[in-house]
């Protein structure tokens, strides 16, 4: 399932096998309160990429529900509490699917995509 939390597009959620994921926390008060009214708890954040509207959550989230921050490992210095790093090309797992890595640079030197294979989702 995926789900927009607050008024900010880029506050996005997955949740899958009782496993909760959000991408690009700009904040944390809508998200808190969705998990909170779900009664779920916060796994991994994921951050495409440093900046600040990206990754405003992260320290809250760590703090509140210990979830691993998950980013790109040439952004390893400016990503706040960042955990897990990853490269162009890299795999991990989100509750059972592969999470495949593709470097799309634009914005920044690395903004990473992700593509779940199995759910078809970008």
């Amino acid at each position: 399932m995926i789900s927009k939390h607050g008024g900010d597009a880029l506050n996005k959620s997955l949740s899958e096998g009782g496993k909760v994921g959000v991408v690009d926390p700009s904040e944390s008060i809508p998200i808190i309160d969705a998990l909170s009214k779900n009664n779920r708890n916060l796994n991994y954040i994921l951050n495409t990429h440093h900046h600040l509207l990206h990754t405003g959550g992260n320290m809250d989230f760590e703090a509140r529900y210990g979830a691993k921050v998950i980013g790109s490992n040439i952004d390893r210095d400016r990503i706040p509490g960042i955990d897990i790093s990853f490269n162009d090309g890299d795999t991990w797992m989100f509750a059972g699917h592969d999470v495949h890595v593709i470097a799309t640079p634009g914005q920044t030197n690395f903004v990473s995509s992700t593509f779940v294979s199995s759910r078809k989702l970008l």
